[in-house]
């Protein structure tokens, strides 16, 4: 489950990177002890806000570089197991073969080529059983994969999407408060409404967030179905291995 460990640590760090505190932005700002000009104290807190949600964003594309980047290194490693690993079946095959074949070559003239065309049976048998286990193989993990990005597309979409409906509400709730200092409203008052304004925001962008990191359900469904179709290829093709193999001996013996 490479991708679905991928998909759950890239969310947390947008969770954990996107958030900005609110308390400590206003403990910073001092906005309650402005008298003179409130309208200023509200502007001064809007630019800082938008620039360290800008820094943010920096910060979660850079993680997402990071955890794409992981993700490719973990598939191409495991493309090459795989690889490896067929390479070391097709050998071991071979070898068996090879020991076949020796012993054909000790047999008497008379049954050697009814033994060689057995064995060229048994090795198209094969080969035509490995190439369809192959395909399916191949095929489900493309599948998964596959899935697995679209899951990830369109997490990245809707938390952009988030991101962006949270830096409008930030600007909304920004704006409201300038117009209330316009209106003379005390800086108490002003400080609590924009408090508020702001903490609803970004709990929506967290709740938004919190609900889309659970499709690791999801994930793990594309994951037992592309277990399920590797099972079911290796299981058809041990049956036709052992069903070219009972073939050949039999033919051996007769010969």
């Amino acid at each position: 489950m490479i991708k679905s460990k991928f998909n759950k640590t890239i969310i947390g760090v947008i969770v954990s990177t996107t958030l900005i505190p609110v308390g400590g932005v206003f403990a910073q700002t001092n906005f309650s002890k402005i008298k003179s000009n409130n309208c200023t104290a509200v502007t001064i807190l809007e630019a800082r806000l938008l620039s360290q949600f800008a820094n943010k964003q920096l910060e979660i594309r850079a993680s997402r570089a990071v955890r794409e980047a992981e993700n490719a290194k973990n598939r191409a490693a495991n493309d090459r197991k795989i690889s490896e690993q067929r390479r070391a079946w097709d050998q071991n095959l071979i070898a068996r073969i090879n020991l076949i074949e020796v012993k054909i070559s000790s047999s008497t003239l008379a049954s050697r080529d009814s033994q060689l065309l057995a064995l060229a049976n048994f090795k198209t048998a094969i080969n035509n059983s490995r190439n369809t286990k192959l395909t399916a193989v191949d095929s489900a993990m493309k599948n998964f994969r596959d899935g697995v990005d679209n899951i990830i597309l369109l997490q990245k979409s809707q938390i952009d999407g988030s991101k962006l409906a949270y830096e409008n509400a930030i600007k909304v709730a920004v704006l409201k408060s300038k117009e209330d200092c316009l209106a003379k409203v005390s800086p108490k008052t002003i400080k609590e409404h924009l408090d508020q304004r702001v903490l609803t925001a970004r709990e929506t962008f967290k709740n938004t967030v919190s609900d889309l990191n659970k499709s690791g359900g999801a994930i793990k469904a594309l994951a037992e179905v592309k277990n399920g179709a590797i099972k079911s290829a290796q299981i058809t093709y041990k049956v036709d291995y052992e069903k070219a193999l009972a073939e050949l001996k039999t033919s051996l013996s007769k010969n």
